[in-house]
């Protein structure tokens, strides 16, 4: 259907960009661990802090999808 997107577009919302919310980083960094530690039956404890800190220095030029 051709108005399906605006059908669904009722409630827009804003959400901010990656860059807006730096300090997010280190829970999606643990989110995927743990997720990929569930699915792949591993058991990586965490992300190197220089590597988290790396990620908090780039500057995320798009949104994350």
């Amino acid at each position: 259907r051709e108005d399906l997107y605006y059908r669904l577009n009722v409630v827009p919302m804003y959400i901010p960009t990656l860059k807006e919310r730096l300090e997010d980083i280190p829970l999606f960094v643990q989110f995927f661990i743990d997720k990929l530690n569930y699915k792949l039956n591993k058991n990586i404890k965490g992300a190197d802090v220089e590597f988290i800190s790396e990620l908090m220095k780039y500057h995320w030029p798009g949104n994350v999808r």
